[in-house]
């Protein structure tokens, strides 16, 4: 016997709605969207699988980099589920947007200094779809000698975006114009640390690094 079309609907309905309740029940990480690094926030990444990279101080001495390309997938949490049902050492189960990041990792092995370059997205607020693209880059022997951070692009406007709210702790100190040897560059980013520094061009990279007060400029 056929039900008649309004039943056969309404009893449809019910079947979709109890496994929306049973998914919910689960508690698990589900994926409501993606988002995507904008535009320009990619040129803030400007060296190639395998390229090499060398920097020259005052004496000749040379620091030679080769980069390696990383692409991350992660996951960007806008809502927690479940609040309640996780143990102290769980993760709490989130509806969250898919994203990919991407990093320049440049390894010099013979002195063991790494750069690592990285841009990505996060959220301004906990919970929240107001995302922002970041770029970061860290430079460590051992230990960490120089970081910067530095905001590529907001993709909301409203509210305004206040940095000192966002993730970004250690930010990049923009340089109008900064002369290095006989290179001048315009809008330059900057960040030091003790006696180490990173001097960075949108477009072309790492212009200059300075590891304990020794300054290696980007070789001709």
């Amino acid at each position: 016997m056929k039900l008649p079309f309004r039943i056969s609907i309404l009893f449809f309905t019910i079947i979709i709605s109890l496994n929306c309740a049973c998914k919910k029940r689960i508690c698990e990480n589900c994926k409501v969207g993606s988002v995507e690094l904008k535009e320009e926030s990619m040129m803030y990444l400007s060296y190639e699988q395998d390229e090499v990279i060398i920097f020259q101080n005052s004496t000749g001495q040379q620091l030679s980099f080769t980069n390696t390309v990383v692409n991350e997938p992660y996951e960007i949490c806008t809502k927690l589920l479940c609040k309640n049902t996780t143990g102290p050492f769980e993760t709490t189960p989130c509806e969250y947007y898919s994203t990919t990041g991407i990093r320049n990792v440049l390894s010099n092995e013979s002195d063991s200094i790494y750069i690592d370059i990285a841009i990505g997205v996060n959220n301004y607020q906990p919970e929240s779809l107001m995302f922002y693209d970041f770029f970061m880059i860290n430079m460590s022997k051992i230990g960490q000698l120089a970081r910067g951070e530095y905001v590529t692009a907001v993709h909301f406007e409203e509210p305004t975006f206040v940095l000192a709210d966002s993730e970004v702790r250690e930010p990049f100190i923009e340089v109008a114009t900064i002369t290095i040897a006989s290179e001048t560059y315009q809008d330059a980013l900057h960040s030091e640390i003790s006696a180490n520094m990173i001097y960075f061009k949108v477009g072309v990279g790492i212009v200059a690094l300075k590891i304990n007060d020794i300054l290696y400029e980007l070789a001709p």
